[in-house]
């Protein structure tokens, strides 16, 4: 059987009768036509396809994706549109409409009357409408990140990032903001539970019940100095921590404390431990780097340590837009990553062939940067080592040449991320230490202590195993679903006699547990965290436990027999403990009171002094004796790597609806996980690809080592060819209602042998049956008058340079120094032109104003002189406010990591509509981030992110369509919902080009109660019982409308936010006279901007000149979203820009991605008999095994 007859014809894209079992884990939503995508022979028909695309589908160009955009298109507005014609007035059209609308779902019914009562007696620190805002910190895996959370009424509703956090600077990640839901989430554990005595369900206990339980336990540890005594935790960095690590130490000194994470730092510490013989963890300053080497390192993405690394390195990057330098970005990694999308040259390479590029590349810089015999034994194993896959000689040479250029010295960085091995990054010490970056104070890398250094899991299994441990607490961990299987944790917990678990959750360990403990969330809490570095940030509580639950360091202390065991005493002890105070002094006094007030205290010294910033060769050299080159793949002989999630983490995260259902950046699937291949791949073993009109992938069983599991495939553009990467975090069985059947649990195949990457060995299984799944990539669709339009050109910073002197010099020569020439006019700067612009940017629609390639800027059309007359002379009401509201989005700055997107949910009270409404399109979120891929090879694109909120235009479709005036226009530019007018038509959201407008199909903030998940019909059933859970409407915004079914919502750029500015502007003026009551520049900071870790998004007057907003829109790169309809949006891109090397031959490719290797390409030929190419290396099989494995 041939590649041909299994896979479809050798060219043009296949669709097929999809013919296979559908697999569901609840009621489906009725199925769409069954057509699926065959990804094998994939080609990009002759003379079509487009240069940006979301979707293979879309990339091809099929019939079948023409006919879902089609469907998108703005008809409804030509119903009015005829009406209006044929005489019939707005009155009659209503009537007309009645019926139709009354059976569009019962979508207008009247809203439920809601009584409310007034406070009694107002408690003196409440100001009623104005919010309060406390510092804390969320603790991280050994650090932490400083936070301003605010408070309505005494209950936490949103999560801000605190501006006095010297590494984090007032900006938050997705998961800070999603952690406020977590808080109030109703699923959380309410009240000790326990394990009778010879029973195997749990049953409800006391405090009181487990204060007596654990007396004994402390006492019985005691008499035996902590024998048997273990506690298993996370890695915790916090001085209250020392003080219970203390008094184990001194008061129990056989008892031990466990270390497991998921998925830590561990090989990176090892590594770097070894290079500099001593313990270590490297710190990277990505604003101090000119040059950037990232080896299967996402710093910007699933590998960030908070905000920090995406802050510093945008810092770096748009320095361009100032006049300054941009820093240059070499990516090598297996799939594609944030980081990979920002790169401006990228290698794709399976993950366990990392290794092999970085001996070659180390090769080729100790040859120029040796020192004699010190580093001879480095050398010498890589004068003789041979990779396995064979490289462009550019990816060597050029990148070296980088590296060593005078104005790169001691100005780079190169880094490998957690799944390497330790010898990688032993390596990747040495090379940063030649490279003169490895500098304490000023350089790009520095080296602090390990934050915890403690036994991991693998040595508590092996102690369980010579029964050394009676008692084991474990403290907000979940081993038993997150361990290496071949641990078999969850048998081991069973041979101990006392088991005690704390956590927010009674999941999968909890529920094996003797004695399970709810734990306060940390917006509960008080304690006082810790950053590597040394910062301190205080854990303050906002509100009462909600659920009956204790702080985890009041749990353990007691347990430990502390005396003082309350969380508020502990953290104070801890903080003077830091300060090296006295906690009865009054300079104590005055310091906690200035750390609670300003959420940081610096200048402390961390526990352990960072070791000695110096390299030792020899011991580079031992730990590469233990190197072995990459394995050769095949479609036969497959590597999978495991991967963080970029929403669950590592499963911690599984009942928070926010994050379910936020996409994935990159392949777009929310609610779910898959094994992602390269398109190629994907071709060779024969599986189909999802379509816009049939979201459903492929099952397929990854077998390796003994152990299988079944999970969907889907290709993803950009991914090495020979490799499968399967994320981690979902699966859980023992999880909240929200996270009940999402996804499938990778960890059953981790091993201790292979935690991160399996070099080889596994196999592939078609099972013949699909799997729905929630793929978010087609949703929304633009209609399609050219994509550049959306996205605006790729630009070189070279040729932006060049234009910009270009411009400059024409400027000089035409009008002299005189001021004014780039004013702002019709609120959108210089994306205009208008008529005293002298000829600046008067090409047609859709051209370019510069021969550079710039991004256009709009000017008067040859074909319709009147397309963009000033929109101020044509209604000038709309320019009426003293303020224009308007917008920029940095292409340059944003790398898609969806913290905007959660920001806004939090902030304006956005629903969870659930997996199968998504599979609908009806997801709910009023600023999305769409994807796309550039450039024509769909094997190795590059990638650009557009955040795309309402655009507000001033000339906005929908409002014209609107039949009850529910869609309005403010006199400051903004365009608003009315929500108790709108009757939902659904014209305005047909009429908009930009499909940002969200339509409540059902009542999603009212689910019934007690529902099982979030699946049709229980949550939205119109006749089901439905209400919202009690500690649910605690944290919606009291300054936000909860809008119900038949209500059209969409972006509002915060305008809660807008009138609290205006309001405290004038109270703070009072009665003055003539005094200004417009709010000073960045008074007004939108949620998504707020929490933009690479300050990406920037609001404000575009009718001030000197506001940051318009000089952003003042750029030459500024650009319009398809403006050439005239809706003159008051949002404004500037467009991306690459730094490639200019050394480089293939250095103009779109998106940076990297140039070719041989025989890499566009998607794979017909195949010579007797073989199948496509895969980088290793690629050669026998035409008979590939067909029986299809077959199969």
């Amino acid at each position: 059987m041939s590649l041909e007859s299994a896979g479809g014809p050798s060219s043009g894209l296949v669709l097929a009768e999809s013919g296979v079992e559908s697999v569901t884990q609840s009621n489906p939503p009725a199925p769409a036509p069954a057509i699926a995508v065959a990804t094998a022979d994939l080609k990009r028909p002759p003379g079509r396809g487009k240069a940006f695309w979301r979707s293979l589908e879309e990339w091809a160009d099929t019939p079948e994706f023409r006919e879902y955009v089609a469907k998108t298109a703005p008809e409804a507005a030509e119903q009015l549109v005829r009406s209006e014609a044929a005489g019939v007035d707005r009155r009659r059209f209503l009537q007309l409409m009645a019926a139709s609308l009354s059976l569009a779902g019962l979508a207008g019914c009247r809203r439920p009357s809601i009584k409310i009562l007034p406070y009694a007696k107002k408690p003196e620190t409440v100001t009623p409408g104005m919010p309060t805002f406390y510092a804390t910190s969320m603790p991280l895996k050994g650090s932490a990140i400083g936070l301003l959370a605010e408070s309505h009424d005494g209950r936490p509703t949103k999560i801000e990032g605190n501006p006095e956090d010297p590494f984090n600077k007032g900006k938050a990640d997705l998961y800070a903001q999603a952690s406020v839901l977590s808080l109030y989430d109703p699923d959380r554990s309410r009240y000790p539970v326990r394990r009778a005595e010879g029973r195997l369900s749990q049953t409800t206990a006391t405090w009181a019940q487990f204060d007596e339980f654990a007396a004994k336990v402390a006492e019985r540890a005691r008499s035996k100095g902590g024998q048997g005594l273990a506690i298993l935790s996370g890695t915790v960095n916090s001085p209250v921590f020392d003080l219970i690590r203390d008094h184990l130490s001194q008061t129990l000194p056989k008892a031990v404390w466990y270390r497991h994470e998921p998925i830590d730092n561990a090989n990176i510490v090892a590594g770097w431990s070894k290079a500099l013989a001593a313990p270590a963890l490297p710190r990277f300053h990505y604003d101090r780097a000119k040059v950037v080497v990232a080896l299967d390192c996402d710093f910007l993405g699933v590998e960030a340590e908070g905000p920090r690394d995406l802050n510093a390195f945008a810092q770096a990057r748009r320095g361009v837009s100032l006049g300054g330098t941009m820093n240059r970005l070499y990516v090598v990694e297996n799939h594609f990553t944030l980081t990979g999308g920002m790169a401006d040259h990228r290698l794709r390479l399976p993950a366990s062939q990392v290794p092999d590029y970085l001996a070659v590349l180390a090769r080729r810089l100790l040859e120029r940067l040796s020192d004699g015999e010190a580093d001879a034994g480095v050398r010498a194993f890589l004068a003789n080592f041979t990779p396995t896959p064979e490289f462009d000689a550019d990816w060597a040479e050029k990148v070296a040449d980088d590296l060593l250029d005078e104005a790169h010295k001691g100005r780079s960085i190169v880094v490998a991320g957690r799944r390497q091995p330790a010898a990688v990054h032993a390596l990747v010490a040495l090379l940063n230490a030649k490279l003169g970056n490895l500098a304490p104070e000023t350089g790009p890398v520095s080296v602090v202590a390990p934050p915890m250094d403690a036994p991991d899991l693998t040595d508590l299994v092996a102690a369980i195993d010579r029964n050394e441990i009676e008692t084991l607490v474990i403290l907000d961990s979940n081993p038993v679903y997150s361990a290496p299987a071949d641990l078999e944790f969850a048998k081991k917990i069973g041979q101990i006699a006392t088991v005690i678990h704390i956590g927010e959750e009674l999941d999968e360990t909890g529920k094996k547990a003797l004695w399970h403990l709810p734990m306060a969330h940390y917006l509960e809490s008080w304690g006082v965290s810790r950053t590597p570095e040394g910062v301190l940030l205080p854990i303050q509580p906002l509100i009462e436990p909600l659920f009956n639950a204790r702080v985890g360091t009041e749990l353990v202390a007691k347990l430990v027999g502390l005396e003082s065991s309350h969380a508020h005493e502990l953290a104070r002890a801890g903080f003077a403990k830091a300060l090296g105070l006295s906690v009865d002094s009054k300079e104590f006094e005055s310091a906690w009171r200035e750390f609670l007030h300003l959420g940081v205290k610096t200048g402390i010294a961390p526990p352990k002094p960072a070791p000695a910033a110096t390299v030792d060769p020899s011991n580079v050299a031992d730990a590469l004796k233990g190197w072995s080159r990459g394995p050769e793949l095949s479609r036969l002989n497959l590597e999978l790597a495991f991967q963080r999630d970029a929403s669950m983490d590592d499963g911690r995260w599984a009942n928070n609806g926010w994050l379910q259902e936020v996409s994935d950046p990159v392949t777009k699937v929310c609610w779910d996980n898959c094994a992602y291949v390269s398109p190629a791949t994907a071709r060779e073993l024969g599986i189909r690809t999802p379509t816009s009109t049939r979201q459903e992938a492929e099952l397929v069983t990854l077998s390796v080592g003994g152990r299988s599991l079944t999970v969907p495939m889907i290709a993803v553009p950009g991914h090495a060819d020979g490799s499968i990467t399967l994320t981690l975090g979902y699966g859980r069985t023992e999880v909240g209602r929200v996270g009940q059947d999402t996804g499938f649990n990778a960890f059953l195949l981790r091993t201790t042998e292979a935690l991160d990457i399996i070099a080889g060995g596994v196999r592939v299984e078609r099972l013949g049956r699909s799997y729905p799944l929630a793929l978010t990539q087609d949703h929304h669709p633009i209609e399609d008058p050219g994509i550049a339009q959306r996205i605006g050109t790729l630009v070189q910073i070279e040729d932006y340079r060049t234009a910009q002197a270009k411009e400059k010099a024409h400027h000089d020569t035409a009008h002299g120094q005189e001021d004014g020439h780039d004013q702002i006019k019709g609120g959108h700067g210089a994306d205009q032109a208008t008529s005293g612009d002298h000829g600046h940017g008067q090409a047609g629609i859709g051209t370019l104003n510069f021969d550079a390639g710039l991004p256009f800027r709009y000017g008067n059309s040859p074909e319709h002189p009147k397309f963009f007359d000033d929109i101020q002379t044509q209604n000038p009401d709309l320019w009426s406010g003293e303020q224009q509201w308007g917008m920029a989005i940095d292409l340059n700055s944003c790398v898609g990591c969806n913290a905007c997107v959660v920001a806004c949910q939090a902030e304006n009270n956005i629903p969870i509509v659930g997996k199968d409404e998504v599979i609908r399109g009806r997801e709910m979120h009023w600023i999305r981030n769409d994807r796309y891929f550039t450039g024509t090879d769909a094997d190795d694109p590059g990638m650009v992110f557009q955040p795309l909120p309402c655009q507000h235009c001033e000339n906005a479709p929908c409002e014209a369509v609107c039949p009850v005036n529910a869609t309005v226009h403010s006199d400051e530019g903004l365009n608003l919902q009315a929500y108790n007018r709108c009757i939902g038509t659904r014209y305005c959201a047909n009429n908009c080009p930009y499909k940002v407008r969200r339509f409540n199909w059902f009542n999603y903030n009212e689910r019934q109660l007690g529902y099982t998940n979030l699946r049709w019909p229980k949550p939205y059933g119109p006749l089901t019982p439905r209400a919202m859970e009690e500690t649910l409407k605690m944290q919606k915004n009291p300054d936000v409308t909860v809008r119900i079914r038949g209500v059209m919502e969409k972006c509002s750029f915060c305008i809660q936010r807008i009138e609290r500015a205006k309001i405290g502007v004038r109270g703070a003026a009072g009665q003055t006279p003539g005094a200004d009551l417009r709010v000073p520049d960045g008074g007004i900071v939108t949620a998504c901007q707020q929490t933009c870790p690479t300050e990406a998004i920037v609001f404000g007057d575009i009718k001030d000149p000197n506001s940051k907003v318009s000089k952003l829109k003042s750029l030459s790169r500024d650009y319009l979203l398809v403006g050439d309809i005239n809706t003159r949006p008051r949002v404004s891109y500037q467009a991306k820009l690459t730094n490639p090397n200019p050394n480089w031959s293939n250095a103009g490719r779109p998106g940076g991605s990297s140039p070719s290797r041989s025989g890499e390409g566009g998607p794979v030929d017909a195949a010579p008999a007797g073989s199948v190419t496509g895969l980088e290396s290793g690629a050669t099989v026998r035409t008979a095994d590939a067909a029986e494995v299809i077959q199969r």
